[in-house]
């Protein structure tokens, strides 16, 4: 198996992040925090590790995420309140809270080109950070656009680096509470602009909650979770969607956050 990191829920994710095109990484929602390395084909747990002390919360849905930083072999995880940086195997480099100004953070994503860490919030808006390390404050924001009057949250969010002339700054997926798909070119400071939304197709049985998701740019396919189950979907066209599987995620101590 190619174990090349992908990016993002880590596809191992983006937490849910890539590593390999195989591979998922989750965050697990108890304490102690554990990062699991996911099978993307059988959905099995092959490999785990336990974030180091002091441990991150225990965190309820919509809260945490992860995010893989390919230049640098090291993941990104949030409990909604910290952010933490370490190795694939767990090994601290730096972590650090965010403002106690910032609503709390629901998942997270890097752009590798330009080394910004993104993260959502629990009021649908996305903050850009310097990345590569651990960063104290937001270089700027844009909001996802969510319709008003709405119960949908970004629960998840992933970047695709991935060079196409109609985005060649990339793009930023975020998946809602209700498993409605925004996809929107390269946030900037002030603009989130879209390019469509979808509601991603049904896991037998439904998902009742969406958790968080990540992205295989080299086979298309988008990786998503609510927690105990994932469904991979592949993009046949910009938000035209395809189910390729879905399968438990048994193997875990605890729920993943995304």
């Amino acid at each position: 198996m190619n174990h090349r990191l992908l990016g993002t829920f880590c596809v191992l994710d983006a937490v849910f992040a890539p590593l390999s095109a195989q591979r998922v990484i989750g965050l697990e929602r108890g304490a102690p925090n554990k990062l699991d390395h996911i099978d993307a084909a059988t959905c099995r747990r092959t490999a785990q590790c336990v974030l180091p002390n002091p441990p991150m919360n225990a965190h309820a849905a919509p809260l945490g995420g992860t995010t893989f930083d390919s230049g640098t072999g090291r993941i990104y995880s949030s409990d909604g309140r910290d952010l933490v940086l370490t190795s694939t195997s767990c090994a601290e480099y730096c972590r650090v809270p965010i403002p106690a100004t910032l609503p709390s953070i629901t998942g997270l994503a890097y752009n590798k080109a330009r080394r910004y860490l993104y993260s959502s919030h629990i009021d649908n808006r996305i903050r850009i950070w310097p990345g590569g390390a651990c960063p104290t404050s937001p270089l700027g924001e844009c909001s996802i656009p969510v319709p008003t009057g709405t119960n949908e949250v970004v629960t998840g969010i992933e970047f695709d680096n991935r060079i196409d002339p109609a985005f060649p700054n990339g793009r930023l997926f975020a998946v809602t509470s209700t498993g409605m798909l925004y996809v929107v070119h390269e946030p900037v400071p002030g603009s989130c602009g879209m390019i469509c939304r979808t509601m991603l197709p049904s896991c037998a049985p439904v998902f009742t909650t969406w958790q968080g998701l990540t992205y295989d740019p080299a086979r298309r396919q988008l990786y998503v979770t609510d927690g105990t189950r994932l469904l991979v979907v592949r993009e046949t066209a910009s938000c035209a969607l395809s189910v390729v599987r879905c399968c438990p995620i048994n193997s875990v101590d605890a729920p993943l956050s995304g």
